[in-house]
């Protein structure tokens, strides 16, 4: 019985030093809420100016289309599972690089490889050009919300997730015959 109080003990110890650790205060969520929507205003700003690259190079990148895929699958896939699975990359690769380089170079490599990454849904260089400037974003952001000591991964998953969603408004509206 004294051996399990013991480990009770140590145990109750443990979880109070990890969840002080964890606390995270109101100036964290309210700098955490300005960057979150700063990212979402950024990427919504990204999103016009590469329609109007679009338009007027009759340039589009290409992509999965909704035809091809169960609806519920593809929008797991692109707004929960990618955002996280792809995120812990990115982090992985800035670590790598800001341990090789400076700041900018790795932001830059890890952009172009999230970039190249996204080869397999589509193989012309806008696709590549538009998720390597994704990628740019979310390192970006990364890097600036952890020097304010909030949570760059989940901030990156929020503005993949955002990204992803604003990737599939057009083929929403014509699978769903909205317009």
């Amino acid at each position: 019985m004294g051996h399990g109080l013991s480990v009770l003990i140590f145990l109750t110890k443990t979880l109070k030093q990890v969840s002080e650790q964890i606390k995270i205060t109101k100036n964290q969520i309210g700098i955490f809420i300005k960057w979150l929507s700063l990212s979402f205003l950024t990427i919504v700003a990204l999103r016009i100016v590469l329609a109007i690259i679009f338009a007027l190079t009759g340039i589009l990148p290409e992509q999965p289309h909704l035809e091809s895929y169960p609806s519920k699958e593809l929008l797991f896939e692109a707004l929960i599972k990618a955002p996280l699975i792809e995120s812990i990359l990115i982090i992985g690769l800035l670590i790598m690089f800001n341990r090789l380089m400076n700041q900018k170079t790795s932001i830059f490599l890890t952009a172009i490889l999230f970039g190249v990454m996204h080869l397999d849904f589509g193989v012309n260089w806008m696709t590549i050009f538009v998720c390597a400037l994704s990628g740019y974003l979310f390192s970006y952001f990364y890097l600036k919300a952890q020097s304010y000591n909030i949570s760059g991964y989940w901030l990156i998953v929020l503005m993949h997730s955002f990204d992803n969603a604003i990737t599939l408004i057009p083929d929403l509206i014509q699978y769903f015959k909205i317009i």
